[in-house]
């Protein structure tokens, strides 16, 4: 945790200053996203996306280091495609610093996303390039790590005698030195031998991965290692030693909260109480898988996995009807799994041979564009006079248009720039690290755990959000919400708070600009008296009135009365805000208007906003 504070103050401290003091800031969060990700990754997750803001366009070995975390990052957040683009921007830079291991590693992530968009053939050849670039520059280390991503392709694939070959040779290459990639490396072979129902050796090799982390205190790498382990014991039908191994798994996971393993650890129970036959048992689990399944990123192969159990349960427990529409579930997501698999197969070899199509027809059409260009050449000279002319007025036209457009947009970064330090109001920023601090030291780690968990999704939320023209109305919701319960934390204000959608809206079809209620939610809380009285009120509200998004924030506390130390900001925050409307106005042609009235009684803000969808 110590290590988040010190990213998180040298950042602030960074945002407007040199070029080398925002590089120092860069490897600091390189540092401690690596020394996260394991761990605990969604407080990795924050660290790296702090960097941002820093150091987008330089060249810099530093900087496509941290390129690869961010699309690492994106990766466990299942964004495929931002991982893509941001390895892509790392690769780039690799080429123009000539480094042979940051290539390796860039075409080896490529290759492990290109197999999640179902292009085997493409992940077969960035990672065989790799292989190639790792052992003609003599890189052990990173040839290693290819020759594991290698199995686990063929594995995923079936194709298991090829996938042992090269699990085998990373496991051997690494068990000289106790590493966190040694465990990978013994969890993938480990895998493969479960996949091979080699479930004996297995085992053996999962003891000995339990071994390795505890030594590491590899706390998520345990957990992975016993989550396997239970699902090996449960095809040897040893089902108390499973739900053991996942008694000690959930522990683990619990403290760390990510989802996505929550649910897999739960659909092993499940698959127990399905193999023991206590149906009654299952169906409470699987409200625990529930649970995780809807706070975990979807996708269809988790869906599958889902109703699949739900379709055994019901079917176990007589209930045909809820058993018929989870079959009914299953099937459609089988044949949209199968579907986009056999596409995006199908879109790759079509991709392949128009590619070869087209290098052919280039070298064709390179002769004839010759023969042309020499006709062509004459009859330019005669059009060269009028071209000058109309050159000349087109760009005196477009310099006129450029200025004007450049205006606009400089004034609208300026907004946006101004919103984002608003947003991360040092003095909040900085009263949370406190409480942070303040937790560590009186050894109340689950609380602090809590806390920073909190800020953290709020952090990223801000950088991710500040950025956006819109979000929807259940994530404007959900940044409220947890903003209100950490400046309650923070400063220790306590009252009860509403956020209500009127049932004539749609939370996730309707837009709003990003954090538009955030300001004057703030004022409510530092300036309205909110916590002088025990049943002090804060409500927001959003309700649709003809065709108009009504967004009205009141309190029931003495009214606003600035003190001088926090004026400047409170100012601050209603003139940024007021820009903001302004600038919506213009854009969208209407006005937006904003009412403050503030008495002893209390305070009512009200903004009318046109509904975007």
């Amino acid at each position: 945790m110590r290590s988040i504070i010190v990213v998180a103050i040298t950042y602030c401290f960074s945002l407007h200053h040199t070029y080398s003091q925002k590089l120092v800031s860069l490897q600091e969060i390189n540092s401690t996203y690596e020394q996260l990700k394991n761990e605990n990754p969604d407080s990795a997750g924050a660290v790296i996306l702090l960097g941002r803001e820093l150091l987008m366009n330089q060249e810099d070995s530093v900087v496509a280091t941290y390129y690869m975390n961010l699309s690492d990052h994106f990766y466990t957040e299942r964004e495929i495609d931002s991982s893509i683009y941001f390895t892509n921007k790392a690769y780039q830079l690799f080429v123009q610093l000539n480094n042979s291991r940051g290539l390796v590693i860039s075409l080896a992530d490529l290759g492990l996303y290109a197999y999640h968009k179902n292009r085997f053939v493409k992940s077969q050849e960035y990672y065989q390039e790799a292989l190639k670039l790792a052992e003609s520059n003599r890189l052990s280390e990173e040839r290693l790590m290819v020759l594991s991503r290698i199995g686990f392709l063929y594995t995923l694939e079936e194709r298991f005698d090829e996938a042992y070959n090269y699990a085998l040779l990373a496991y051997q290459g690494r068990r000289d030195e106790l590493t966190p990639d040694l465990v990978k490396a013994t969890f993938n072979l480990a895998n493969l031998l479960k996949r091979m129902s080699r479930y004996e050796e297995a085992l053996s090799y999962l003891d000995t991965m339990d071994q390795q982390t505890i030594a590491l205190d590899f706390d998520y790498g345990r957990a992975k290692g016993l989550v396997m382990k239970a699902y090996v014991l449960i095809e040897l039908s040893r089902f108390d030693e499973a739900t053991d191994a996942l008694d000690q798994a959930r522990i683990i996971y619990e403290m760390l909260q990510i989802p996505f393993e929550m649910f897999q650890l739960e659909m092993a129970q499940g698959q127990i109480e399905q193999e023991r036959g206590d149906f009654v048992a299952m169906d409470k689990q699987m409200k625990r898988i529930e649970r995780w399944l809807f706070a975990a990123e979807q996708d269809n192969e988790l869906l599958y996995e889902y109703y699949d159990a739900l379709y055994h349960c019901n079917k176990g427990l007589g209930r045909t009807d809820k058993a018929l529409t989870a079959l009914e579930s299953k099937s459609i997501l089988r044949d949209s799994i199968f579907n986009t698999t056999s596409a995006s197969q199908r879109d790759e070899l079509i991709e392949k041979y128009e590619s070869e199509k087209k290098d052919q027809e280039i070298a064709n059409l390179a002769q004839q564009a010759t023969i042309q260009s020499l006709q062509i050449q004459t009859r330019n000279y005669q059009l060269l006079g009028f071209g000058v002319v109309g050159i000349m007025l087109a760009g005196f036209g477009f310099m006129f248009y450029k200025q004007k457009s450049a205006s606009q947009k400089q004034k609208v970064a300026d907004v946006e720039q101004k919103l984002l330090r608003l947003q991360m109001n040092p003095h909040f920023f900085f009263n949370a690290l406190a409480v942070i601090q303040g937790l560590m030291d009186q050894r109340d780690t689950d609380k602090a755990s809590m806390f920073l968990a909190r800020f953290s999704r709020l952090m990223r939320q801000t950088l991710e959000y500040s950025r956006e023209e819109f979000i929807s109305l259940e994530e404007e919701q959900e940044l409220l919400e947890n903003y209100i319960r950490l400046q309650m934390l923070s400063t220790g204000i306590q009252f009860k708070f509403k956020i209500v959608i009127a049932e004539n809206l749609d939370a996730f079809e309707t837009l709003v600009p990003p954090m538009i209620a955030q300001p004057f939610v703030e004022n409510a809380i530092m300036h309205a008296g909110l916590g002088d009285m025990d049943d002090s009120l804060l409500i927001v509200e959003f309700s649709k009135i003809r065709e108009q998004l009504k967004l009205v924030i009141s309190d029931n506390g003495h009214g606003i009365k600035e003190k001088k130390e926090d004026s400047g900001h409170k100012s601050l925050a209603m003139q940024i805000t007021k820009e903001r409307l302004e600038l919506l106005g213009q854009k969208f042609k209407t006005k937006l208007d904003l009412k403050i009235e503030s008495s002893e009684k209390g305070t009512s803000v009200e903004l009318d906003l046109p509904v975007f969808k």
